[in-house]
C-alpha cells in the first residue's frame, strides 16, 4: 500500500498538520496510508504493509526542506516529494548532487513573499530566530533538474485571489 509522510513546519506539531491538510480524507478514499510524525523526541512504527516503490513525502516550510533533504538522503526510500514553501538547505546541496544518488521525482511550491524561507534563499528564519543558509528556490529546482536528468522546464503562476485570504 503507498504511504504518504506528510511533515509539520517549524514549532508545529503532528496533529497540525493533520488538521491543515486534506490528506486523512483523501488516503481513505483513494486507498493508502498518510502518516503525520511529530519532528523531535517520538519515534514510529508501523505494522502496516507498505509498498516501498510507492513512499512519498511533503511538508510545509521545515516539513518542506525536512522533505527535500529526505530526497536526497534517502532517494531509495521516497519515490517522490513535494515541498511547500521550503528550499533546500545549503549545506546538503552536495550530498544531493552526486552521481551515485538515484532521482527522486520533486514538486516545489513557494511564493515570492515568504520571509521565512526566501524565494532568492540566503538566510532563511525560524520560528524561534534562528537562521541558516537556503538555497534559492530556482537553485533548489535546477539542482534536481540536474540530478534527475530532466529537461528544464518549470512553470510559475500566480496564486488565485482565494487561496490568498
Amino acid at each position: 500500500m503507498p504511504v504518504l509522510f506528510v511533515l509539520h513546519g517549524g514549532g508545529g506539531r503532528a496533529d497540525d498538520a493533520e488538521n491543515v491538510t486534506p490528506f486523512k480524507a483523501i488516503a481513505n478514499r483513494e486507498g493508502f496510508l498518510v502518516v503525520y510524525p511529530d519532528g523531535v523526541g517520538k519515534t514510529l512504527s508501523l505494522s502496516k504493509c507498505i509498498d516501498a516503490k510507492r513512499t512519498y513525502s511533503t511538508g510545509n516550510s521545515n516539513g518542506a526542506m525536512m522533505s527535500l533533504r529526505l530526497a536526497c538522503e534517502a532517494p531509495q526510500v521516497f519515490a517522490a516529494v513535494a515541498a511547500n514553501a521550503g528550499s533546500l538547505a545549503t549545506p546538503l546541496a552536495p550530498a544531493c548532487t552526486l552521481a551515485s544518488v538515484p532521482p527522486v521525482s520533486v514538486l516545489l511550491m513557494h511564493g515570492t513573499a515568504d520571509t521565512f524561507s526566501p524565494d532568492a534563499g540566503g538566510g532563511g528564519q525560524t520560528t524561534k530566530g534562528k537562521k541558516g543558509s537556503l538555497l534559492g528556490i530556482e537553485q533548489t529546482a535546477a539542482l534536481f533538474v540536474r540530478r534527475n536528468a530532466c529537461t528544464s522546464t518549470s512553470t510559475e503562476a500566480a496564486m488565485p485571489a482565494a487561496f490568498l485570504s
